[in-house]
């Protein structure tokens, strides 16, 4: 497995957690990701899933609000916690990675959904995430 694709599942495993508590500080999310075991995971691995908690805590209210915002008929509140941590992992790459291609942000998302999710989570978060991806195309023009 890649080391990014590693570092995806690292941090969704900690946004998940983190979802349970919604009023943790980006100062407490560091604190979580201070825990990975790196003999479990390789440095490298631990910084880019450090990377990515940390880019999601500095830009929460942003993204959870684009994704209030592109999940039709969805109650923020209402979708699946390992769904909402996968969209909130690949939103933050869509929107603030410059180095992330918008196809791998989605792919790599999707794939998380196939693992973790349920029947209906891969659809639901490519579908969510091309929402966000089109309607926030300036942004990711850039990239």
């Amino acid at each position: 497995m890649r080391q990014r694709t590693q570092s995806r599942e690292l941090a969704l495993q900690t946004l998940y957690q983190l979802n349970f508590h919604p009023d943790v500080t980006s100062t407490q999310s560091s604190n979580v990701t201070d825990l990975f075991p790196e003999r479990r995971s390789g440095a490298k691995i631990i910084e880019y899933a450090k990377e990515l908690v940390d880019g999601y805590f500095k830009h929460r209210h942003q993204i959870d609000d684009i994704i209030r915002k592109c999940a039709t008929n969805w109650k923020f509140e209402r979708i699946a916690l390992v769904d909402r941590a996968i969209l909130q992992l690949a939103a933050y790459e869509l929107l603030f990675c410059d180095d992330i291609p918008r196809a791998v942000a989605i792919n790599e998302a999707v794939e998380l959904a196939k693992k973790y999710g349920g029947a209906d989570s891969p659809s639901f978060v490519n579908g969510v995430l091309d929402k966000i991806a089109s309607e926030n195309k300036k942004k990711l023009s850039v990239s």
